[in-house]
């Protein structure tokens, strides 16, 4: 019965996952009385009816279109909630809900579950572990795997998850680690140049411009992958605006219930519409929480993972040895670091006006080829001090994950209608798509 309750949950789903992925954590169902039908501990309103909850509550929210997600609640204004989906921070009003759930903390949470779980039920304890480390109950997560092998220690399938988890663990703590680390580093940072000739910690670029939320917001909406896309918010006055704005176009019903049911689709089916009318005026009105996939690879695998302890270091495209190439060298993971340098590195081109990503072939992409040994390499990267190639060969891990991440890019490439200045130079045109057969947004 306990799976059962787990998976059937599926829908409400769990906050996107950080940067290194575990099996698909237990949904949110359980909390809710299990079998015996009960309210949750935190409270739940009547439908149409939400809760008020109060700032620092962790919430269950529950659209008009179905869809769910647990959020911490930052502020509430009359009829809206401030509310912290994945790391961003957006406005939900009581009109877009259909019922609000204010849950119980994780750790009550946990301790429900776990009372409602037999220890000698795999399947369960598997997902429980999984649901304790995507929110950070690390030693509890362990707990519940070694609470399951003591019941069946031959189990290959949960000896592999405890060793997967206590690998996923230790890198957790390790990043946690480095973000505390980089947040400590930018608190030593001046504020400004005269400041900095006495710091521990000198910055080449303490004035780096870095994208606002709203561009990257912006930047979201137009690389998401409609099949695969991340948490979508979209305000019933949007939709309002361009069912009324684009009435002529036959993708909008003209009836009054075909209209109804039109608003009452997902927010992906909605945002795919807005792409085919080409409604851009209304684009920055979408709310993506999370990150694209595309952009969560290009986080992970390039730009955490080489891209800043490599080329953006402070004696290379990091520092004042970088000419027209710079980047932002500080806290990998953070969003306005990670767009601001994939906006750069998209727009960049070189002296001969040549991209530093090529999209039809991403193996010859100049970004990728300049990592590599100069006599592997098809365009190797300039003779300077310093310089220590990423990539062995074309074959090593590094270098294949960032030719994925190219592939994984939306085609043809939209042009960003962001304003941004790097360092030292105007803000160049962005490319213009490729006419390919797909949706030009």
């Amino acid at each position: 019965m306990v799976v059962a309750l787990l998976l059937g949950a599926v829908a409400f789903g769990a906050d996107e996952p950080g940067p290194a992925p575990a099996p698909t954590p237990p949904p949110e169902g359980v909390e809710s009385g299990g079998e015996s039908g009960g309210e949750p501990a935190g409270g739940r309103a009547p439908v149409g009816q939400p809760a008020r909850p109060k700032p620092g509550d962790t919430i269950r929210l529950i659209f008009a279109s179905g869809d769910s997600t647990e959020a911490r609640v930052m502020s509430v204004e009359g009829d809206a909630y401030t509310v912290l989906i994945g790391g961003l921070q957006v406005v939900v009003r009581e009109e877009d809900i259909s019922d609000l759930i204010v849950l119980p903390s994780v750790s009550e949470r946990f301790r429900q579950m776990r009372a409602l779980i037999d220890p000698a039920d795999a399947d369960s304890m598997s997902a429980l572990a999984n649901w304790c480390f995507e929110r950070g109950l690390y030693d509890e997560s362990m707990g519940v795997i070694d609470d399951a092998l003591d019941r069946a220690p031959d189990d290959t399938g949960l000896q592999n998850l405890r060793d997967m988890l206590r690998a996923q663990i230790e890198l957790a703590k390790i990043r946690r680690a480095r973000e505390a680390r980089e947040e400590i580093e930018a608190l030593l940072e001046p504020e400004d140049e005269e400041e900095g000739a006495s710091t521990r910690l000198p910055r080449p670029y303490p004035d780096f411009p870095l994208l606002t939320d709203e561009q990257i917001n912006l930047i979201k909406v137009y690389e998401v992958d409609l099949r695969r896309s991340p948490r979508i918010l979209i305000d019933r006055e949007t939709i309002d605006t361009l069912v009324a704005r684009y009435a002529e176009n036959p993708l909008i019903p003209t009836t009054r219930e075909g209209r109804d049911a039109f608003k009452r689709r997902t927010p992906a089916e909605i945002l795919g519409v807005m792409f085919r009318v080409q409604a851009r005026e209304l684009y920055p009105e979408v709310r993506v929480v999370g990150h694209p996939e595309s952009l969560r690879s290009f986080r992970d695998h390039v730009h955490a993972g080489w891209l800043i302890n490599s080329c953006a270091t402070n004696r290379c495209h990091g520092g004042e040895n970088a000419r027209d190439f710079i980047l932002f060298n500080r806290r990998p993971t953070a969003a306005r670091s990670f767009y601001t340098n994939f906006l750069i590195i998209e727009r960049y081109r070189t002296e001969e006006g040549l991209p530093l990503i090529d999209y039809q072939t991403p193996g010859r992409s100049l970004l990728l080829q300049m990592g590599l040994e100069r006599s592997e390499a098809i365009t190797p990267h300039p003779d300077v001090f310093g310089w220590k190639p990423v990539f062995r060969s074309r074959d090593s891990r590094g270098f294949q994950r960032a030719v994925r991440w190219i592939e994984m890019m939306y085609r043809p490439r939209p042009e960003h209608p962001v304003e941004y200045f790097p360092l030292g130079e105007e803000a160049p045109e962005a490319p213009a798509p490729a006419g390919e057969e797909t949706i030009e947004r």
